[in-house]
């Protein structure tokens, strides 16, 4: 039986990723709900799974596109 090793982003990757601090990544998750990609706890620690980043980053994507077009 084969388990898919999994490569998870951290919160300095996510930082990076949009320019924030590391700090400031956590007080969006907890104070900005949907102002970042859904995360997942392991043990005390943030991670996101990259296809989660991606597929967050093509909705808010669409959703510009669509307040483009409605103004």
């Amino acid at each position: 039986m084969h388990q898919k090793t999994e490569t998870l982003l951290t919160v300095a990757d996510i930082a990076k990723r949009y320019g924030k601090s590391v700090n400031g990544v956590y007080h969006m998750t907890c104070y900005r709900p949907g102002s970042l990609p859904p995360s997942i706890k392991v043990g005390r620690a943030l991670r996101w799974r990259p296809e989660d980043v991606e597929a967050w980053e093509k909705s808010q994507h669409a959703a510009d596109d669509s307040e483009e077009v409605e103004q």
